[in-house]
Parts: structure tokens; C-alpha cells; sequence
């Protein structure tokens, strides 16, 4: 018997959720080993589809969004829910393994180009990377760096555009 039992329990209302469902189902094991258990989902028309699964140290959030899928870690700290991209969290990961960031740029591991099949199968990604991601998660310097992660990667994303002077 499956821990995951969505397809029995809940209205289906569209091919993302049916999609997602399946997804998170082939890493079935892998979520029973972690302790993992059904804690919500979100579908609307017209939209994705996000759900939830907690255990005793966090919640992974799975959306598929068009096709995409994303995890978002959220964990309570000092009484607030922070919320972790696993993106940023890999490619933190990926920038303090000296051997793998020697050969590559920053700004190419911020913006995903070493793992490009992460939209397609980030679960992969995520038991590849679940007991540096655990040991992460509640350090405070992690938490800082996260943070000038994302304005870092965000600035590649969106450059500052320069100004030109008006001829007149």
C-alpha cells in the first residue's frame, strides 16, 4: 500500500495534477525511507499543480507548472516558515564542492546550466543531494548566503540596463 494515495482519494481536475501524482509516485520509496506523508495540494483550472509532503524536519512543496517542475523546501525557523528554492539550494551546494566550481563559472551554476534537467526531474536532484541538503537547511550561514544568492542570480537573470545619453 502506497503512503501517496491520491488517485483514490481525490478528485483529479487536471493532466498537471495527474502528471505530478505520478511523478512524485515513482520516488514512492524514496519518501517512505524520509518519513514522508501527503500534507496538501493546490490545483485551480487553468493552472498547475502544487502538492505538499511533510516530515518530521520539513515539507517539500512539488509544482508542476506547465510542464515544469519545481520543489520549494519549507521549514519553521526561530517561529517563521522560511521557504528554500532547491535550485539555489544545489547550486550553493555545488559552490562550496571546490572540485566541481573550479571548471565552472558562478554565474553559469546560479542560473542552472549544470543541471539542466532539473525543471524535468528535480526529485532526482533532490535524493542526490538530501543529506547535504538536511545538514544546510538550519545554518545560519546558509541562511545568509541564500539570500545574496538570490540577488546574486537575480541580477544575471535581470541586468541592470545601462543609460545612455541622449544625443540632444
Amino acid at each position: 500500500m502506497k503512503i501517496f494515495t491520491f488517485k483514490k482519494n481525490m478528485h483529479l481536475s487536471n493532466s498537471f495534477e495527474t502528471n505530478l501524482i505520478n511523478y512524485i509516485e515513482s520516488f514512492y520509496e524514496n519518501f517512505t525511507d524520509l518519513g514522508f506523508k501527503f500534507y496538501s495540494k493546490k490545483v485551480g483550472p487553468g493552472m498547475g499543480a502544487a502538492i505538499e509532503l511533510s516530515n518530521l524536519h520539513y515539507n517539500l512543496e512539488i509544482i508542476n507548472d506547465r510542464s515544469q517542475y519545481f520543489i520549494d523546501i519549507k521549514t519553521i525557523i526561530n517561529n517563521s516558515m522560511i521557504n528554500f528554492q532547491l535550485d539555489l539550494i544545489i547550486s550553493h551546494i555545488i559552490l562550496h564542492n571546490s572540485e566541481k566550481s573550479k571548471n565552472t563559472s558562478r554565474k553559469s551554476i546560479l542560473l542552472g546550466n549544470e543541471f539542466p534537467d532539473l525543471v524535468k526531474d528535480p526529485l532526482k536532484y533532490y535524493f542526490l543531494y538530501q543529506n547535504e541538503i538536511k545538514r544546510i537547511l538550519f545554518d545560519e550561514e546558509f541562511k545568509n548566503n541564500y539570500k545574496k544568492l538570490q540577488k546574486e542570480r537575480a541580477s544575471f537573470i535581470f541586468p541592470k540596463k545601462s543609460k545612455k545619453l541622449s544625443p540632444y
